[in-house]
């Protein structure tokens, strides 16, 4: 059933019943937007059979597949690859044929163009040719024995995945293509190389097709696959950088940069606050973890490892530069972790003990803490009061519970942490008296602002 029509019809009984309109002009409404086939499972339906077409070639091309000679599995390998292939440019070229050019109304404002054919048919080929693609190049791995060379496989095949994301604008096929490229990182990690440098250009060059979405206004697309290449970055740090303290180092910048592009996606409403969310907690588990001494024993790092680092500061100053902009200092305060951090990994150098470096993120977790605690009594939000608090007690946990520090050092940490707490209360002492009468009259809460994680 047509979903503009339904809907007008539906308004139609409601004005009727409320006396808003008359029955003989709702009457002369309906006759004009006469009930129609209803197709409201064909997306779905067609989303499945592709998906039972698909299984069921896999399936039957892994009974198949012992019994076959080399030739017959590339064959095999290579058939569903270049089925998907046509039907990409199939799917293209019809795409491209009823996409009219975009026009102006009336008044002279712009009218959206048509978007094309249906989204689930872009979503189902775009699947259809991730799969392909990954399955073909790990067949002919299989059957030709390509150890060495696998990972510059892997690392094709998410190049190729990186050109048709952009010309099939499908979010399934990106979330394929983050994990193609998180994948090659790992078949490259025991042998070096260029792949796992190459994978980051690639992530790099992917990270723009989030904004497209946004764009077409494809809000639930855009967030899948933001957290598909947020997971492929995590999954690079960890197969990329092998020691804990660059591990920890760039898993806290991820965690940062997904805290301040939800403060440039605030207008998105849920967008905005689900990566605010996310980032958020990523940080604070991301900054407990550094507050160990361990992490930063003996630390080492290659050439290339500071050379992303400074790239990944690069692009973090931006975006606290856009925060600071907007006034929103709880975001800000986050933006600064990458830059603690790459101090703590300088000291580390310095001091191989690990010490200096536990004891500076600690510091700063008590900082972060603090605003977040502070930023709570501005806007009357318990939940973020007590998440501040936890946050500050999880710290004191750590300095409790790590052995790299001497009871003296830790004795020093408390009693600095304490003199700041009380600053901190002597501060904000004021701004939660003026905010105690607004919850006693029932005023309601002041919205928006910054922050809030």
């Amino acid at each position: 059933m047509d979903s503009h029509g339904q809907w007008l019809r539906e308004r139609l009984d409601e004005w009727t019943a409320e006396g808003l309109i008359p029955e003989e002009t709702a009457e002369a409404l309906r006759a004009r937007c006469p009930a129609g086939p209803s197709f409201v499972w064909t997306g779905p339906l067609f989303a499945a059979a592709l998906v039972c077409l698909a299984a069921g070639l896999a399936f039957t091309g892994a009974g198949l597949w012992g019994s076959l000679p080399q030739d017959e599995r590339f064959l095999l390998a290579a058939g569903p690859l270049a089925v998907s292939v046509i039907a990409a440019a199939l799917f293209l070229l019809g795409d491209s044929a009823i996409r009219p050019v975009r026009h102006h109304g009336p008044e002279g404002e712009a009218l959206p163009a048509h978007r094309g054919l249906p989204v689930f048919l872009r979503e189902g080929v775009g699947i259809f040719h991730g799969l392909a693609l990954t399955a073909a190049v790990w067949m002919v791995h299989d059957s030709f024995l390509l150890d060495p060379d696998m990972s510059g496989l892997a690392a094709g095949a998410a190049l190729c995945l990186l050109v048709m994301l952009y010309l099939l604008r499908s979010a399934g096929l990106g979330v394929i293509f983050a994990a193609d490229t998180a994948w090659a990182a790992w078949l490259s990690a025991p042998y070096g190389g260029w792949t796992g440098g190459a994978a980051w250009v690639l992530l790099a060059a992917g990270f723009p097709f989030f904004f497209l979405l946004i764009s077409e206004k494809r809000q639930e697309a855009g967030i899948a696959y933001a957290w598909g290449w947020i997971a492929a970055v995590l999954a690079l740090t960890f197969f990329t950088a092998s020691e804990p303290m660059w591990q920890v180092v760039f898993f806290s910048i991820a965690a940062s940069l997904t805290w301040l592009i939800g403060s440039v996606l605030r207008a998105y409403g849920w967008i905005g606050a689900a990566f605010r969310f996310f980032g958020g907690a990523a940080v604070f588990g991301g900054l407990l973890a550094a507050a160990f001494g361990s992490p930063w024993r003996g630390a080492e790092g290659s050439w290339y490892l500071w050379v992303l680092l400074i790239l990944f500061l690069a692009a973090d100053g931006v975006l606290l530069l856009r925060a600071a902009g907007k006034k929103e200092w709880l975001s800000t305060a986050a933006g600064v972790t990458p830059f603690v951090l790459a101090a703590a990994a300088l000291l580390a150098l310095w001091d191989r003990s690990g010490v200096s470096s536990a004891v500076l993120v600690s510091c700063f977790i008590v900082f972060l803490a603090a605003a977040v605690i502070g930023r709570g009594l501005q806007k009357g939000r318990r939940w973020q009061m007590a998440s501040g608090l936890l946050f500050l007690m999880a710290d004191g946990v750590v300095r409790l519970w790590d052995s790299s520090l001497s009871f003296g050092q830790r004795g020093a940490f408390f009693l600095v942490a304490g003199l700041m707490a009380a600053l901190l209360c002597v501060l904000l002492r004021p701004a939660h008296k003026k905010a105690r009468p607004h919850r006693r009259h029932g005023l309601p809460e002041e919205t928006g602002g910054d922050g809030d994680a």
